[in-house]
């Protein structure tokens, strides 16, 4: 799809303006508000990217990557006690979030899976 392909590309801008096209389509897509989640994470602003992984969580609790990408996200700014418990909830909800693979196939960037390695070493 074009906005993977843009936002593999680090074209953001682009693929920010997809993800709220599919959001006027249907406000709680979950691929969206995510994605959009991991494209603020990954331009530096960790509070837009926090309120969209816990508007995903309002939609969706047992999502365990949106539950690991705010614990990503937490840890990042310093919360790291709630950013442990979470991570923990969401690899108990699918283990192979702990693979950076996953990550990767989820279109996770860089800065985000780096954070995600020094959060998981802490498990």
């Amino acid at each position: 799809m074009r906005w993977e392909r843009q936002k593999r590309q680090k074209r953001y801008p682009e693929a920010l303006q997809d993800y709220q096209k599919l959001l006027e389509l249907d406000e709680k897509n979950l691929i969206a508000i995510t994605n959009i989640g991991l494209i603020h994470y990954e331009q530096g602003d960790l509070n837009l990217a926090s309120s969209q992984f816990q508007k995903s969580l309002e939609i969706n609790p047992q999502s365990a990557e949106n539950q690991l990408a705010l614990a990503v996200t937490l840890y990042r700014q310093g919360n790291t006690a709630k950013a442990i418990k979470l991570a923990k909830s969401a690899l108990k909800i699918d283990p192979e979030f702990s693979q950076v693979e996953t990550l990767q196939k989820n279109l996770w960037g860089d800065k985000i899976i780096a954070d995600a390695r020094k959060l998981l070493s802490q498990l």
